[in-house]
């Protein structure tokens, strides 16, 4: 019913699908005018990173928008221990989100390189 880790779960409906919708109506549109403002500009992780979270941010909003919720349908767990239930759109977010991870990390790895020498 909620976000991520069932936030807002506890919001009653009638407040609680509005405002997700409109922050993910939001979100959405703001990528779409990124994407498409500056794509030449973009690396590839950032294209990437936008590639994945764009549709998956869509598919979340389509199915709040409709439904009033998410389906979740994949539980990810190692032996005994449960670690999250999310959907496919989730899944691509989360790849997303990696993507745009990536590039920070290499940056850090090479200024600390750099000061090294």
């Amino acid at each position: 019913r909620g976000v991520s880790f069932s936030f807002f779960a506890d919001i009653a409906d009638s407040f609680r699908i509005p405002l997700l919708v409109g922050v993910s109506l939001v979100a959405v549109a703001a990528m779409i005018f990124y994407q498409t403002r500056y794509w030449n500009e973009l690396d590839f992780f950032t294209r990437s990173g936008l590639v994945c979270v764009l549709p998956g941010a869509a598919g979340n909003l389509i199915d709040r928008a409709i439904y009033g919720y998410v389906t979740d349908f994949f539980h990810f767990r190692w032996y005994e221990t449960s670690f999250f239930v999310n959907n496919l759109a989730d899944c691509f977010i989360s790849i997303g989100v990696v993507f745009f991870i990536i590039p920070l990390l290499l940056s850090k790895n090479d200024s600390h390189i750099s000061k090294a020498t």
